[in-house]
This record gives C-alpha cells, sequence and structure tokens, in this order.
C-alpha cells in the first residue's frame, strides 16, 4: 500500500513539473516567477497568522 501511495505522489510529481515546464515555455519563466512573487506577497497580508488573527500591513 505504501509503494502504491509512493508511486502515487511520484505520478503527480511528474504532472506538476511537466505542466509548469509548458508554462515556462509558453509565459516565461520570469512571468512566472513574478505570478508567484505576487500571490506570495498577497498571501502574507491576507492569510491568517496561527492564532487565528490577520498580520498587519
Amino acid at each position: 500500500m505504501l509503494q502504491a501511495d509512493a508511486q502515487d505522489l511520484r505520478h503527480r510529481h511528474d504532472e506538476i513539473v511537466s505542466s509548469w515546464k509548458i508554462r515556462a515555455e509558453r509565459e516565461g519563466l520570469d512571468t512566472l516567477i513574478a505570478e508567484r512573487r505576487q500571490l506570495d506577497r498577497i498571501a502574507w497580508i491576507c492569510d491568517p497568522l496561527p492564532t487565528g488573527t490577520a498580520s498587519e500591513y
């Protein structure tokens, strides 16, 4: 059972990597990096902290 779970995770990993490679070729790696940084900034401000309160900006 653990081997089947590990194989599923490897398959999902390969699918994710493939999809990001295709996006990087189509949209450009710099665009993907900028998008990720923007999402990180939004998450830093909007996501609640472990205490359940939003961070201050």
